[in-house]
């Protein structure tokens, strides 16, 4: 097992302890650095979010057990965090809480669809396509469609998901 197992098994054991693991869930874990500082990132969520408190405690705890197990023997920086809105989702279930929100959905063939994200199924999502977008395939000077579309995305046709921030919702 690698670095990254380790860490992504330990911080899963974590929340099982602290019984976190029903609302918390691991989004990734990157190793980073050289031979002389290694940079370790886990980015946890939760189904209704995760507070500074809880990256705190998780944080202390992977510290403390890195330690303990003398798993890094060079200095190490741990970083503990939520993924932000920055960051593209990466898990079905960072989609699930996310309904209802405008996201930004980047396709595998390079176009992109912007819109509320409806529904979330096994094997798409469903987007609620904003009236103002134009219809693929449509001339630059084409009207706007009045009505929203929903639309059926497959999974393995999105590229990337992020969520947009609105201030008028």
């Amino acid at each position: 097992m690698d670095l990254k197992e380790i860490i992504e098994e330990w911080v899963n054991g974590i929340l099982v302890a602290d019984q976190l693991d029903n609302e918390l869930f691991v989004v990734e874990v990157t190793v980073t650095g050289n031979k002389a500082l290694t940079k370790i990132t886990v980015l946890l969520d939760g189904d209704h979010g995760i507070d500074i408190d809880r990256c705190a405690r998780v944080s202390r705890q992977l510290g403390n057990r890195i330690d303990e197990q003398n798993l890094i023997e060079t200095p190490y920086v741990l970083e503990v965090s939520s993924p932000g809105l920055d960051l593209p989702l990466k898990l079905k279930r960072q989609y699930s809480k996310n309904i209802g929100r405008k996201v930004r959905v980047l396709l595998t063939d390079g176009s992109t669809k912007t819109g509320r994200l409806e529904a979330v199924e096994v094997d798409h999502i469903l987007l609620v396509e904003d009236s103002k977008s134009k219809p693929k395939g449509a001339a630059k000077n084409a009207p706007k469609t009045d009505s929203p579309a929903v639309v059926p995305i497959a999974w393995n046709n999105i590229s990337k998901t992020n969520v947009l921030v609105s201030f008028n919702d």
